[in-house]
């Protein structure tokens, strides 16, 4: 992993209104039910947040994350600890799921690019007045579904997208633990990467 990279996009440390969405589009998803993530992953999320806000995106490393929001001690070791990986991988997962599912009116997203852990914030480009006006097509044969049995499904759509993405999440996990065990095994140590 390169610590050291730059966000691809600083957008918001241009303009203060676009700051202020970003910090509004943090608050909102970490008390939204409908976003899946361990409280500790919120603390992972709401620190390197508030540090890319603050214009600190070089001090986000692993040694730091570790030490400041996982309560490893000042001995920490990334190369024998994988958890900021690990815990990197289930953000992620539980972003992507939770955007995929929920984000279709957000104009704002966290996103917390492979490879690093600088998260991004980048604009959702949202259909345009004219294709929201569009009227949604029905086709004239055929019974009509309640909107109580279309709620039912979707809502089951839903759940059954989410049981989707914490498993493609926990095969993300094992590959990674996988991988590491193979280095281990042919190194007698870890290499540090993501």
């Amino acid at each position: 992993m390169d610590d050291n990279a730059e966000p691809s996009s600083d957008w918001f440390g241009k303009s203060a209104s676009k700051l202020a969405e970003c910090r509004r589009e943090l608050n909102r998803l970490l008390s939204d039910p409908d976003f899946q993530c361990s409280d500790r992953n919120k603390r992972f999320l709401q620190y390197i947040s508030e540090e890319s806000f603050e214009g600190r995106q070089a001090a986000i490393k692993a040694y730091a994350i570790a030490v400041d929001v996982f309560g490893r001690p000042p001995s920490f070791d990334a190369a024998i600890d994988p958890i900021v990986r690990i815990e990197a991988t289930r953000l992620r997962a539980a972003l992507l799921r939770y955007y995929e599912l929920h984000g279709h009116e957000r104009e704002i997203h966290i996103d917390l690019p492979k490879g690093r852990y600088v998260p991004s914030f980048p604009r959702i480009a949202q259909p345009g007045p004219a294709l929201r006006a569009l009227p949604s097509v029905v086709p004239d044969h055929g019974p009509m579904i309640g909107a109580d049995k279309i709620h039912e499904l979707g809502k089951r759509i839903r759940e059954l997208e989410a049981l989707l993405g914490r498993k493609a999440a926990e095969v993300e996990i094992l590959r990674d633990v996988v991988r590491l065990a193979r280095q281990i095994e042919q190194s007698g140590h870890p290499a540090e990467q993501m």
